[in-house]
């Protein structure tokens, strides 16, 4: 079986200078096999003992401390950004297990603060340019802290983990607009990732737009876009 010796989360459609990227550009030289075939082997060895590492916790058991959940639930309410919504500065992360958890926690608590910071996250992230308001769907991230300019980039684990925070936002609220966003997230999957022929896809990446454009675009939409504002969904 052959030994990996090679791996990264992204590979740069070019190289620098120019040039593309081809499986040729990302495999050793036939110089490394022939003079540095050792040092090969262990980069190797290193790169499975990684893996094996990161899988290590499969099965693994322990005692869990609930004190851990508080400690989250107070963290998250001092990052909380009470202006719009989500938590920390930016770039800004949608964070979907820590809203989920929100949700979990208010229904056992009863604690309405919660509440308020996982809807009003929700649906600043949904009215803001990380959400694509043309063809649904959310980017994996905002470069500003309003949610306005994305990273133009949708994955569909990123997608379906906030699905399943809309879809939850709204059996517990039934706030009509999280269902919509729900609603309009199963659309665009549905629509730009499913193949029904070969199966699917694992991600999307939007047109470069120039961030000031977009900028320009999105806050006109925002100082127009009220409480009720809702998706627009592609025809």
């Amino acid at each position: 079986m052959a030994n990996r010796f090679l791996a990264a989360p992204i590979f740069p459609r070019r190289i620098k200078g120019g040039g593309p990227v081809s499986a040729a550009s990302c495999s050793p030289s036939p110089d490394a096999y022939q003079n540095k075939r050792e040092d090969l082997l262990k980069t190797s060895e290193a790169l499975a003992e990684a893996v094996a590492k990161a899988e290590a916790f499969a099965g693994a058991k322990g005692e869990f401390d609930l004190g851990v959940i508080d400690s989250q639930i107070s963290s998250l309410t001092q990052l909380f950004d009470l202006r719009n919504g989500g938590f920390g500065q930016a770039p800004k992360f949608p964070h979907a297990s820590a809203v989920d958890l929100l949700f979990e926690r208010f229904r056992q608590t009863g604690e309405k603060h919660l509440l308020a910071m996982a809807e009003t996250t929700l649906e600043k992230m949904a009215k803001g340019g990380v959400y694509d308001q043309l063809a649904g769907g959310f980017h994996r991230y905002s470069v500003d802290e309003r949610w306005l300019v994305p990273h133009f980039e949708k994955m569909s684990y990123d997608n379906s983990e906030l699905l399943r925070n809309y879809l939850h936002g709204w059996q517990v609220t039934r706030n009509p607009f999280l269902k919509e966003t729900a609603e309009s997230i199963i659309g665009w999957v549905n629509q730009d990732l499913s193949d029904q022929a070969n199966g699917g896809f694992c991600a999307a990446r939007t047109p470069t737009i120039p961030s000031t454009t977009m900028a320009t675009i999105l806050r006109g939409h925002s100082q127009n876009c009220g409480r009720h504002c809702r998706p627009t969904k592609r025809v």
